[in-house]
């Protein structure tokens, strides 16, 4: 899941194949980012998790990682300090924030939500739930931040691009041994996006967008036991599937492609507000007794927890919440705009 900007490589000053995504956001990778955010959402809908889970695990081993490679290309270490401190700023405050009432929840209204996470509220507790063991949708955030923390420091110092990458990915995994939720296997797919970018060329140009990459998804889906994106058939089934979203937002009708973009460019709203509305859809499960197969019920609770994301974005930032948390407007309709 990035939440990195789609059109923030746009200051990146390497040089780089000409590409359109540098006039404008690159519409097939914020298509690619909507489309992985709802899986994450519906990935965390338990009653429907519990019913299929092995069509769960199979999206596991594909959507996080692939917001991850996206992150990593995103990621422009050709910021100054200032204005990578104010980004890591951005990440951080409301990864503690929304962390933070995600634990207090857990602890006092665990028992009422049914959470899934117990939670002791304490000192010792909270600071190693924030630095060490991430919980929620979170761990992305705290991935995310640590791997840009790395690469910006080992981008810094001037070495070739080989040289830069193994002493990043060396950092990286000596912490994975110290940092119980910063996974080894999430890092090497931040690696592989933040190698794209370096190496000068467009993510559409190394990840090519073809619907045709459905073949060697299912291929894969068919040969694998077990559906892990910390296994090689994950690396594949990622790349494939990120190749094969890219391809399908250049096919799919305007409506489809702006509704799916639009939820890729408000990503962060996503991941830090959906654990809250999450837990309610479990409120009225009941209402759908009627349909053994719980699909209708995940799909309007999709909808109800992507929905009410949006519009406490666009809330905060009407009350200037957002401006405090991120230094700018949660909620982008840019896509909309140029209509």
């Amino acid at each position: 899941m990035s939440i990195i900007s789609s059109s923030q490589e746009l200051n990146d000053t390497r040089p780089r194949c000409k590409d359109k995504s540098e006039t404008k956001r690159i519409m097939e990778i914020d298509f690619a980012k909507g489309v992985l955010i709802t899986l994450m959402v519906v990935g965390h809908l338990t009653p429907l998790k519990d019913l299929y889970l092995t069509a769960n695990k199979w999206v596991y081993a594909f959507h996080m990682s692939g917001f991850l490679i996206i992150s990593g290309y995103l990621f422009n270490t050709r910021k100054s300090h200032g204005d990578f401190l104010r980004r890591i700023r951005n990440l951080a405050v409301p990864y503690v924030v929304f962390s933070t009432v995600y634990l207090v929840a857990s602890h006092f209204l665990g028992a009422l939500l049914s959470a899934n996470h117990d939670y002791t509220f304490g000192v010792k507790s909270f600071i190693e739930a924030i630095l060490i063991s991430p919980t929620g949708t979170y761990w992305y955030l705290h991935t995310l931040i640590i791997s840009s923390v790395v690469w910006y420091a080992a981008d810094k110092m001037r070495l070739n691009d080989w040289f830069t990458l193994v002493i990043g990915g060396s950092i990286m995994y000596l912490l994975s041994l110290i940092v119980e939720g910063y996974g080894w296997g999430n890092i090497l797919y931040f690696l592989i996006g933040a190698a794209i970018r370096r190496s000068g060329k467009g993510l559409t140009d190394v990840i090519y967008p073809t619907i045709l990459s459905v073949v060697p998804v299912i291929l894969i889906t068919l040969a694998c036991d077990e559906f892990l994106s910390s296994k090689l058939s994950g690396v594949g089934l990622t790349l494939f599937m990120l190749s094969f979203l890219m391809g399908m937002a250049r096919r799919v009708p305007g409506i489809v492609k702006k509704i799916f973009s639009t939820l890729g460019e408000n990503s962060l709203s996503v991941v830090l507000l959906s654990p809250i509305f999450t837990v309610l859809t479990k409120f009225y499960i009941g209402v759908f007794a009627f349909d053994p197969s719980r699909i209708l019920w995940g799909i309007v609770s999709t909808v109800f927890v992507v929905g009410m994301c949006l519009i406490c974005a666009w809330t905060l930032d009407s009350i200037g919440l957002s401006r405090i948390l991120i230094q700018k407007r949660m909620f982008g309709t840019s896509l909309w705009k140029k209509s």
